[in-house]
């Protein structure tokens, strides 16, 4: 069964103090660090692997969460 999007909304933010859009970036963004050790794929594919709209959008937001750039 699947709950209203504002009962959900609400489940967050009473458990997990953030919104569910924050959950989700912060888990895609997490992601990102582990393709960024491998190595293996540029900024701009895990970028986009992520689900990130551009380069720009994610490195902002990587640095707004971890303090330094995803080339770093």
């Amino acid at each position: 069964m699947l709950f209203p999007r504002k009962y959900r909304a609400k489940l967050f933010d009473e458990h997990l103090k953030i919104p569910p859009g924050q959950d989700i970036t912060k888990i895609r963004l997490e992601e990102s660090k582990v393709l960024l050790r491998g190595g293996k794929i540029t900024i701009g594919e895990i970028a986009k692997k992520c689900g990130f709209s551009s380069i720009q959008q994610y490195s902002r937001r990587f640095r707004q969460t971890f303090g330094i750039s995803p080339s770093e």
